[in-house]
């Protein structure tokens, strides 16, 4: 290393610096690789799972805007003409969505676990429906009575 002394404090600093550079260019080429097969990672879980998670939360989102429209029904406070009609309008249009999002999550790929959950909700899912079809069923009975009397 004397030959390294004996050089001007300049030639030192760029040696350093080239030093330094190349290791810098090392690790970048080293981190744009590594960046590579993270973006495709990211890919695949965008493609594999985005979708199911995007169609549960609309799922998730519509029935509980249904149930909204049911509390609105069921509310002895709401029993004008024009706010009922917006309570079923309200019921059906999410329900419309929610069939949607059911529909479209029941044909998307699954995982082995995924499959089996969704097997064990679909009966759930079935009496929720009636559940809704019945509270929508005795709302309009009810509101077929007061407009009678």
């Amino acid at each position: 290393m004397s030959w390294f002394k004996n050089l001007k404090i300049g030639t030192k600093i760029l040696i350093c610096f080239l030093v330094v550079i190349f290791i810098l260019g090392i690790s970048a080429y080293s981190d744009f690789y590594s960046m590579q097969d993270i973006m495709q990672d990211a890919s695949a879980i965008e493609s594999k799972y985005l979708p199911n998670y995007t169609y549960t939360t609309v799922l998730h989102a519509s029935v509980k805007d249904v149930t909204v429209g049911e509390r609105g029904l069921i509310n002895e406070c709401m029993m004008e003409r024009d706010v009922r009609k917006a309570q079923y309008d309200h019921i059906a249009k999410y329900l419309e969505q929610a069939q949607i999002a059911f529909a479209d999550y029941d044909k998307a790929t699954k995982t082995a676990t995924d499959k089996q959950l969704w097997e064990s909700f679909i009966p759930e899912w079935n009496a929720w429906n009636k559940g809704v079809e019945s509270v929508v069923e005795m709302s309009k009975q009810r509101d077929d009575l007061i407009a009678s009397d």
